[in-house]
């Protein structure tokens, strides 16, 4: 039995490789040619969200609103400050995730811990500053808590002039 006569599921492993529509030429040139006929077509769409970033939106907003993820557990307040900070920088708005959120204030016994450990967290993970409020906490501790614009991220650190 030749390799082509196989099934796909007795194939090689290493013949999924072979596939031309995978080769990074191949994947160029489909990107190339729908930005191409996007722009000449006049469909240019400023900022739209390929499929798969539209399917990670809808469940993002979907977890934020249930408040559970998708094996059914309750979201954990780091997911909820990632979920919301992702979603702002897909393009959602506060006024959107203030509707989908809804926190109760949590009862706060060291208001002292709470801002350090506020601070520690927006160090840590640069979150944008809006979504801490998305925890349910008094204007008055985030205020306290001085959350400065975010850090970068990613990518190695600027060097000193």
């Amino acid at each position: 039995m030749t390799e082509e006569s196989k099934p796909s599921a007795l194939r090689a492993e290493g013949s999924v490789a072979d596939d031309p529509r995978a080769s990074p030429e191949a994947i160029r040139k489909r990107i190339a040619a729908r930005k191409l006929n996007d722009l000449l077509s006049g469909s240019a769409a400023k900022n739209t969200l390929d499929g798969r970033t539209q399917l990670k939106r809808k469940r993002l907003l979907a977890e934020l609103e249930r408040n559970t993820n998708n094996r059914g557990k309750a979201l954990k307040p780091v997911e909820v400050l990632q979920h919301a900070s992702d979603l702002l920088e897909l393009g959602e708005t506060m006024t959107t995730l203030r509707k989908l959120v809804r926190a109760a204030p949590p009862i706060v016994a060291d208001r002292d811990a709470v801002i350090s450990m506020l601070r520690e967290v927006h160090e840590a993970y640069g979150f944008h500053r809006d979504v801490y409020e998305l925890l349910g906490l008094s204007a008055d501790i985030l205020e306290a808590a001085d959350l400065r614009a975010s850090v970068a991220r990613r990518g190695r650190p600027k060097r000193e002039p």
